[in-house]
């Protein structure tokens, strides 16, 4: 444990990739694991592996794009905490979200030339930031991993590196 006081945290797209990592990671520490997954069943895998792994996990059904989603989520997590007054929302994105990095042409994703998934990261990065205004009584959190620190962070479906 961190602390003495319990610390809890939700991941969106927790069930994988670096949501998962993170989520494994904070666990090792102690914290409560709120697992965020638009998938119920992925996220219920997901969420068993890290509570048989001795970690204290709560799979969350989360589609953020989704404001009934969302607030069903806002009602789950206190029912499983005694920590009500400061919650932390933790969005797992990509730096090719940003117009900074997709512009800069010494950047290596201004050269990743496709648009779904730099898109979505952009959307993303976008709503975080509206439900932060939103929720001002919520902390919410945008992670970007840096490139090339932990190439095994960075294994997904997109780079078909799931190895």
């Amino acid at each position: 444990m961190t602390n003495s006081r319990q610390t809890s945290v939700l991941i969106t797209g927790g069930n994988k990739g670096l949501g998962f990592e993170a989520a494994r990671r904070l666990a090792e520490l102690g914290w409560t694991i709120f697992l965020g997954s638009r998938d119920e069943g992925h996220g219920q895998a997901a969420a068993g592996k890290l509570a048989d792994g001795g970690s204290n996990v709560v799979m969350v059904p989360l589609d953020v794009t989704s404001d009934e989603s969302v607030s069903q989520a806002v009602r789950l997590v206190p029912e499983h905490t005694d920590r009500h007054g400061h919650p932390r929302v933790v969005m797992v994105s990509s730096a090719v979200g940003a117009f900074s990095v997709v512009t800069d042409p010494e950047q290596p994703s201004s050269k990743f030339h496709e648009l779904a998934y730099s898109s979505s990261k952009a959307a993303l990065n976008m709503i975080t930031v509206r439900y932060a205004q939103a929720l001002p009584e919520i902390k919410f959190n945008l992670a970007t991993p840096r490139r090339g620190r932990q190439p095994h962070l960075r294994r997904d479906r997109m780079n078909h590196n799931t190895a």
